[in-house]
C-alpha cells in the first residue's frame, strides 16, 4: 500500500498540475462549402442535386462553426492572452493580469463565441484583475473539460507551451507521442494488459468509462527519459484503484494497485471517494448523503474517526421520501435566508428527528460586527416551517460540522472535546 499511496500521489499532484494542452487547428471546410452550394460535381461525374447540396452545405457549416469556437478558444489564448502577459512584464515576470486586461481578454471571447468561465466573470464583476495562469487555465478548462490530467496529451503539451511562454515555468517536460514513440492506445494499452494479469482485473472493464476514468500523461522529466502515467480512478465505490509507469518502449517501470474491494473500506476511502466522484459535500443531493452514510456506518474504523461519526449519527433522508405538504429544500433554504437575513446558501442536508425531520441549512450573513460575513446555521423543521434552532459557525468547528445533525454534533463534541478531528 506505501508504494500505492506514493504513485497515487504523484497521479494527483499530475491532476493537479497546470498540465492542459491544446490541440491541433482542424482544417477549413471553406471549400467543401462552396463547391456543395454551387452544386460542383461529385466523383463520378454526376452533379449534386441543389436539396443534398444545400444539406451538406450547412453540415459542413455547422463543422466550421464548431472548429471556429474551438479555434477561437486557442487563438485568444495566443493571440491575446500571452501578448498581454509579456506586455505587462517589467524587470521581473508580472503574473497577473490588471482589471482592465481582464476585461479585454473577455470582450475578445464573447466578440468570437468563447466560453468565459464563471470565475473570470466574477472577477470581472468585482473589478478585480486575476492570475495570468489562472485566466489561461479557467479558458483551457471550459474548452476541454475540467480535469487537466484526463484531457488529451495535446492538450497538455499545448497548455504547457503557454504557461512557458508567460513565464510561468521554465520547461515543458510534457511530450506528445511522435517518431519511436508508441501512440496513446498501444500505451494504453499495454497498461491495461498489464494491470490485468497483475492484479487479475479485467481489462475490458479498466476501458469502461462508466467505471473508471483515466488520468494520463506522456513526460520527458529529464533528457531521453520518457514516462508512460497512467492513473486509473474508480467511478463506482466496488471497482479497485491502479496506477502504473511505463517506459518509452512500453515496459512497466512501477506498478501499484488498490484491493480493498476485496476488504472493507475505511472512512478516510469512503469520504475521498465520494468527493472524488460527486464533488464537494456541500453540492450532495439528499438521496447521495442516505448512500454515504450507509457507507460511513459500515467502516471498520468508525469508532477511531471521529470525523465521521457526526455522518454516521445523522439519520438523512431523501427529499422525495418527505409526505405530501413537507418544506422542499428551496422552500427550506428560503425560510432560513429569511431569518438569518443571509445574502446567500452554501449546503443544505435533511435528516429525521423528533417530532419532525429537519432541514439544516447553512446561510452567509452579516456578522455581528456589520462587517464581516459568517456562516450561520439554521435547522428548519420540513413539516411545520418553524424554525428549531441557529448557531453561528465559530473558527474551531470543522467544516463536517455544517452538514450532521446538531443533537448529534454536540454529543460527539462532549465526547471528543477539541479533538484535532472533531466537529468543533
Amino acid at each position: 500500500m506505501a508504494r500505492l499511496d506514493e504513485l497515487r500521489g504523484e497521479a494527483i499532484r499530475e491532476a493537479l498540475r497546470d498540465c492542459l494542452s491544446g490541440v491541433e487547428a482542424m482544417p477549413s471546410r471553406r471549400d467543401a462549402v462552396l463547391a456543395a452550394v454551387r452544386g460542383n460535381r461529385d466523383a463520378s461525374g454526376r452533379k449534386l442535386s441543389v436539396a443534398f447540396a444545400v444539406a451538406l452545405a450547412l453540415t459542413l457549416l455547422a463543422a466550421a462553426a464548431a472548429a471556429a469556437a474551438w479555434l477561437g478558444t486557442r487563438e485568444l489564448v495566443e493571440r491575446e492572452a500571452i501578448p498581454l502577459a509579456l506586455q505587462n512584464d517589467g524587470a521581473q515576470v508580472n503574473e497577473t493580469f490588471t482589471s482592465e486586461e481582464l476585461s479585454h481578454i473577455v470582450a475578445v471571447a464573447q466578440e468570437n463565441g468563447v466560453a468565459v468561465p464563471q470565475s473570470l466573470m466574477e472577477k470581472l464583476e468585482a473589478g478585480e484583475g486575476y492570475w495570468e495562469e489562472e485566466t489561461i487555465m479557467a479558458l483551457a478548462k471550459a474548452e476541454f473539460g475540467p480535469m487537466p490530467g484526463r484531457w488529451t496529451l495535446e492538450q497538455q503539451y499545448w497548455f504547457e507551451e503557454a504557461a512557458v511562454a508567460i513565464g510561468f515555468k521554465d520547461v515543458n517536460v510534457k511530450r506528445v507521442p511522435g517518431e519511436g514513440d508508441l501512440t496513446y492506445e498501444q500505451a494504453l494499452a499495454i497498461a491495461e494488459n498489464a494491470l490485468a494479469e497483475r492484479f487479475g482485473v479485467d481489462a475490458a472493464a479498466l476501458g469502461d468509462e462508466t467505471r473508471y476514468a483515466v488520468t494520463r500523461s506522456y513526460c520527458e522529466n529529464e533528457p531521453g527519459a520518457f514516462t508512460w502515467h497512467f492513473w486509473f480512478e474508480p467511478l463506482v465505490f466496488e471497482a479497485d484503484e491502479y496506477v502504473i509507469e511505463l517506459d518509452r518502449a512500453g515496459n512497466v517501470t512501477e506498478i501499484g494497485g488498490d484491493a480493498a474491494s476485496q476488504t472493507p473500506r475505511g472512512c478516510e476511502y469512503i469520504l475521498s471517494f465520494y468527493e472524488g466522484a460527486y464533488g464537494t459535500p456541500y453540492d450532495w443531493d439528499t438521496a447521495l448523503w442516505v448512500e454515504f452514510s450507509q457507507r460511513i456506518r459500515e467502516a471498520p474504523d468508525l469508532e477511531t474517526q471521529v470525523f465521521a461519526q457526526g455522518f454516521a449519527r445523522t439519520d438523512y433522508l431523501n427529499e422525495s421520501d418527505l409526505p405530501q405538504g413537507a418544506l422542499s429544500r428551496a422552500e427550506a433554504e428560503a425560510v432560513a435566508l429569511g431569518a438569518a437575513s443571509g445574502t446567500g446558501v452554501d449546503c443544505a442536508v435533511l435528516y429525521d428527528a423528533e417530532p419532525n425531520p429537519v432541514w439544516k441549512v447553512t446561510v452567509r450573513c452579516a456578522g455581528a460586527d456589520g462587517e464581516t460575513d459568517e456562516q450561520r446555521m439554521i435547522e428548519v423543521d420540513a413539516q411545520t416551517g418553524e424554525v428549531r434552532s441557529q448557531t453561528v459557525r465559530t473558527d474551531d468547528m470543522n467544516w463536517h460540522r455544517l452538514l450532521v445533525c446538531e443533537e448529534a454534533a454536540r454529543q460527539i463534541e462532549a465526547e471528543h472535546p477539541k479533538h484535532p478531528e472533531g466537529l468543533g
